[in-house]
């Protein structure tokens, strides 16, 4: 096998997929065409659970370990959510106007924005 070589495919659950996380037993997808937040499962690409996104345009999203969290676009927010239900349990402004991509350090989380081209290592 070679670098790049597809190892495994499945078809998205909506249109328009954008962020994706691996929270170490299954996959999470956010779809802006949906709005909503997918879990699935990594084998089959089975949905396996699902729920409305916060706001009208999620974008990049991380697991944290106990939390799933989501950068917004239409709102220029960052959602830490709960992963069982999706509500939302502590969010903050993204530091600049269009948030993109998101992923966790383990203490930290980090912020790609295409509004300044700038990448930021946030406080959660």
């Amino acid at each position: 096998m070679a670098a790049g070589d597809i190892l495994h495919s499945f078809a998205s659950p909506a249109g328009d997929p954008m962020g994706l996380a691996w929270s170490g037993r299954s996959l999470w997808n956010a779809d802006t065409g949906t709005d909503r937040i997918y879990e699935l499962d990594p084998a089959t690409g089975v949905v396996l659970h699902s729920f409305a996104s916060p706001a009208g345009e999620p974008r990049g999203l991380t697991w944290s370990g106990r939390s799933l969290w989501d950068a917004d676009r239409a709102t220029d927010t960052i959602y830490q959510l709960d992963p069982a239900t999706g509500v939302v349990l502590h969010s903050f402004a993204s530091p600049a106007g269009l948030p993109m991509g998101l992923t966790w350090s383990g203490r930290s989380l980090w912020h790609a924005d295409y509004g300044p081209d700038r990448i930021y290592q946030l406080e959660p």
